[in-house]
């Protein structure tokens, strides 16, 4: 594939990003991704997410119910997850026949768990 940009601005900004390159390629990935949930979330692949230096850990289980998320949740926090995918709350509806009522209380539950302050590099 030929560039119609000149050689010379080519290897300037090559030489200068490839310091920044050579660094996300040999870090230390990072799990900035984390998926909850129940079933539904565990056999989904969601590894077209990753990309170095963030990776996608998926910590969703079979028939976890909304309280069982809240726990995956903090797991994901100890392993440094900043953002979140979460699944939930079929189980707890149709499984567990519980009313919406309690099902609304553990959303809210789930959405007021704080995010760990982060850490210096």
């Amino acid at each position: 594939m030929r560039s119609n940009i000149a050689a010379p601005s080519r290897r300037l900004f090559l030489g200068a990003i490839a310091p920044v390159l050579a660094a996300v390629a040999l870090g230390p990935a990072v799990a900035s991704i984390a998926v909850v949930g129940d079933s539904l979330a565990a056999g989904c692949s969601f590894r077209t997410l990753s990309c170095r230096p963030f990776e996608v850990i998926n910590l969703a289980k079979g028939g976890a119910r909304l309280a069982d998320i809240a726990g995956q949740l903090e797991r994901a926090q100890r392993n440094r997850a900043r953002r979140f995918i979460i699944d939930g709350g079929l189980n707890d509806l149709f499984g567990a026949a519980a009313p919406i009522r309690d099902i609304e209380r553990d959303f809210r539950g789930m959405s007021s768990i704080r995010t760990l302050p982060r850490s210096s590099p």
